[in-house]
């Protein structure tokens, strides 16, 4: 039903077209009929100079007569063309329009290009030809045509048609084609200068059946009879009221169809609602059951967890009272432990107390020592200088002088040692005493003072 299926004209030509196979031109090969860009003037006139073939001095004086026979212009492409055809050229649509409305005269002027050396004719065309070769919308031919209805029957220098041009430049536009079919039907059949009919150069588009249809009634009426503006009219009335019929027939189907639809559409609609229902009252007993059984067993807990309690809580008082006891002897041991840890600690620091003044003691005597050490390097020092001075005068009295300062150097040295010794002995004798009482540390600080008092005798010795 209806015309949305879509038909090749190549595979049709040979049925609908009423010239025979010996009629037709034997060379398959298309040649350039116009320009094929619909905004560059360079490119159009490229494929101008293509066009093959040219046409002979006769046919010029041809073209002569009937531009003076048709009352039309020619204007010249190279040196003025006419503004509706630039603009028809640069793809200028609106403005166009307008010019085609405001300038009749320049609707019926061809635009010639001739051969800059023989003045032959290398390209005619009409505005009606370049609107269709430069793609343009079919408001813009219409407009044309309007101002120049004979347009439509005017070959170009190839012999074509507009119908023959838009088979060939815009065979996609079925508003268009249908347009000029059924303003020229007569065109079906008109040959080019190859001797092509429209069909022909349009073998390899694809159509709908709706244009089939128009087109395939329209050669049938030619072919039958000799073909007139009322039986063209007859032809279009037959096609509509077929394409009537046929859209009453297809709209009855279609409302059938919906009705069977939405009739099944509204039964499973009532067999999902009926089966949400019994699943959501099945839902509704499912839970209805769970709570149920949650509460009992809520319950038989509750039974089970009150009569635990009861019978346990008098043996957990006993155990309660054990405990309570036994922490508090813990506590009261605990307070005597930190008693005798108070004690011990107030006696300990009593000793650090006196430890850190016999550190500070022997750090005092340390320093002394060391006083006494940097003055012996000074006096060496000072020595060692006057040894160099008086080097060449008392060289025997230096060597005489040598071993005393070694020997009084060793004895130093020596001196340093016994000291560091007895300080080491007094400081392991104060760690080792940290578990004695004071009465035996006060003995070990008298026999240090007595060491130190030795030390210094013998230092001053």
């Amino acid at each position: 039903m209806g015309f949305e299926s879509s038909v090749s004209f190549a595979e049709t030509a040979t049925r609908i077209d009423p010239l025979s196979k010996s009629q037709r031109p034997s060379a398959k090969s298309p040649t350039t009929s116009g320009p094929t860009s619909p905004t560059s003037v360079s490119n159009t006139t490229v494929s101008m100079e293509r066009r093959m073939p040219s046409p002979s001095v006769s046919s010029q004086r041809v073209i002569s007569d009937q531009l003076e026979t048709n009352g039309e212009l020619v204007c010249d492409y190279d040196s003025s063309p006419s503004t509706l055809y630039s603009l028809l050229e640069a793809s200028n649509w609106e403005l166009a329009v307008t010019r085609a409305k405001t300038h009749p005269n320049e609707v019926r002027t061809w635009v010639v290009r001739r051969d800059k050396g023989t003045k032959d004719i290398r390209w005619k065309l009409l505005p009606i030809h370049a609107a269709v070769i430069f793609q343009s919308p079919k408001h813009v031919v219409e407009t044309i045509l309007d101002k120049y209805p004979a347009a439509i029957q005017r070959k170009d220098d190839q012999g074509m048609i507009p119908l023959h041009l838009a088979f060939r430049h815009k065979k996609a536009d079925e508003d268009l084609l249908q347009f000029l079919l059924i303003h020229h039907p007569k065109g079906v059949h008109k040959q080019d200068s190859r001797g092509r009919t429209p069909l022909e150069l349009g073998r390899d588009g694809i159509f709908s059946a709706k244009f089939m249809s128009l087109y395939t009634s329209t050669c049938v009426a030619l072919s039958s009879h000799s073909f007139s503006v009322d039986a063209a009219s007859v032809a279009t009335k037959e096609y509509e009221t077929n394409l009537q019929k046929t859209n009453a027939e297809y709209e009855l189907q279609i409302n059938r169809l919906t009705s069977i639809y939405e009739e099944r559409i509204a039964m499973i609609e009532q067999t999902n609602q009926i089966k949400l229902d019994q699943q959501k009252q099945e839902a509704r007993n499912e839970k209805d059951a769970l709570v149920n059984v949650h509460h009992e067993e809520m319950q038989a807990l509750h039974h089970v967890v009150t009569s635990q309690n009861s019978a346990s809580n008098s043996n957990r008082q006993d155990k309660l009272n054990v405990e309570i006891q036994q922490l508090q002897s813990e506590v009261n041991r605990f307070k005597n432990e930190s008693k005798r840890l108070n004690t011990k600690m107030k006696s300990n620091n009593a000793f650090s107390l006196d430890f850190k003044e016999q550190i500070l003691a022997l750090s005092q005597d340390q320093t002394k020592l060391q006083t006494l050490v940097e003055r012996q390097q000074e006096e060496l020092e000072a020595a060692q200088s006057m040894r160099t001075q008086l080097l060449r005068t008392l060289l025997q009295q230096e060597e005489l002088d040598a071993p005393n300062l070694a020997k009084s150097s060793h004895e130093i040295q020596h001196l340093m040692k016994a000291i560091n010794t007895r300080i080491d002995t007094v400081a392991d004798k104060v760690t080792d005493g940290d578990d004695i009482d004071g009465a035996q540390n006060g003995d070990k600080y008298q026999e240090y003072v007595q060491a130190k008092h030795i030390e210094d005798d013998e230092i001053s010795a």
